[in-house]
């Protein structure tokens, strides 16, 4: 491996860490939303929303998670 695909190989696993830990984050903020929703009913209609956007968000971050994981495998098989 050359040492600028390295380099790229180390930027990208940094990049796939930051989005594993954003997605942890996001996963225990959508718990706690439905956990709030289910504890406090009164305030589904201010909490679903919430929850829904979150959950996007971390169906997009998982995306990313994945493409970075494909990139990283196939030039891992070169």
């Amino acid at each position: 491996i050359k040492i600028t695909q390295m380099g790229s190989i180390q930027e990208l696993n940094c990049r796939l860490q930051d989005y594993k830990n954003d997605l942890l984050e996001g996963l225990g903020e959508a718990d706690e939303y439905r956990a709030l929703r289910n504890e406090f009913p009164n305030m589904h209609d201010e909490l679903q929303p919430k929850y829904n956007s979150i959950r996007e968000s971390n169906s997009r971050l998982l995306g990313k998670i994945k493409a970075i994981e494909t990139l990283i495998k196939n030039r891992d098989e070169s």
